[in-house]
């Protein structure tokens, strides 16, 4: 997570059990920048392992350095994917790129149930962190959707987002703008 100036928290990324966090601390070293900072919801365990330890490992084991290259590659791609979604100053563009690209990359919490319907087990407060927006914006702007039958939720429900449906309409606001 990280904060904005208001100390609001934006979710950056959902860490799942096993799965590698805070390899961007290994450019701490020369850039002096900030590290890793995680929260966690749940009771867990972190191992954390010295740079030098780390890099002595790679240096021997390059199936783990070809991990960690996949790795890399896969968070530039999710902060690209991210630096799409805020581009767009419009808060159904915001929220509605998000929902796209959170259930078509494959999310773990995003499924297919028909060729143009996603499942996403999300909460509207976890799309306004998501989003770097408030929540009752986020209400606000997921109605209007609602009423357009673009989206489809019930309270403690998951969230059915019509994928065809809400890409046109994404697509006609764009071109609306220009």
């Amino acid at each position: 997570m990280t904060a904005t100036p208001e100390r609001r928290p934006v979710l950056l990324r959902t860490i799942e059990a096993n799965q590698l966090f805070g390899e961007l601390c290994l450019c701490t070293t020369r850039s002096r920048t900030q590290g890793t900072t995680a929260s966690a919801l749940v009771a867990c365990e972190a191992v954390e392992i010295t740079e030098s330890h780390f890099l002595g490992y790679l240096r021997r084991n390059r199936l783990a350095l070809d991990a960690l290259l996949y790795t890399f590659c896969l968070r530039l791609t999710d902060a690209e994917h991210r630096v799409e979604v805020f581009a767009h100053r419009g808060a159904e563009q915001r929220l509605g790129r998000l929902m796209l690209r959170h259930g078509i990359s494959g999310a773990r919490d995003g499924r297919v149930d028909r060729k143009d319907t996603v499942t996403l087990s999300v909460s509207h407060n976890e799309l306004a962190q998501m989003a770097g927006m408030n929540r009752s914006h986020v209400t606000v702007t997921m109605g209007r959707l609602r009423r357009r039958g673009l989206v489809r939720y019930r309270r403690e429900g998951p969230l059915r987002v019509d994928v065809q449906a809400l890409t046109a309409y994404l697509g006609s606001i764009m071109r609306s703008e220009e």
